[in-house]
């Protein structure tokens, strides 16, 4: 059993190995590729895929859903709200702005989660969830 093992993985480095000298990729590059193949959480991963499935949705969810969508993504990969409020009357980056600092605070982890969450069971194939409720 272990030798299988021990097999498959001699063979999945040699593919990959194969895979970035037929890219042209340097050792360290293919070194940092595996690296982030290995770091990225299967959290991250989920996120990743939860990002694709609401760009693919063939139906646009309400604006206060957009809102809550784009302020637990930017929760997500950027952290807190920063910078000045923009301005009453650039109502588009005002209500962006307001809308992530609502959930200041929030872990990146979670925020994650919520957004994972909000997708229906099915994917983008399906029709999303009850929208947010508004803040």
């Amino acid at each position: 059993m272990a030798a299988i093992a021990q097999q498959r993985s001699l063979r999945k480095k040699a593919n990959a190995t194969k895979e970035c000298q037929n890219r042209g990729s340097s050792a360290a590059n293919h070194r940092a590729l595996q690296f982030k193949r290995r770091s990225m959480s299967d959290l991250q991963v989920r996120f990743a895929q939860a990002q694709q499935d609401v760009n693919a949705l063939a139906e646009r969810p309400d604006n206060n859903t957009m809102l809550k969508l784009y302020a637990l993504y930017k929760q997500a990969t950027q952290g807190d709200a920063t910078g000045e409020q923009p301005g009453s009357f650039d109502f588009v980056r005002r209500a962006k702005f307001d809308a992530w600092s609502a959930i200041k605070g929030t872990a990146a982890e979670d925020a994650m989660q919520q957004y994972i969450d909000w997708l229906p069971p099915c994917g983008a194939d399906s029709t999303y969830r009850q929208p947010f409720a508004p803040p």
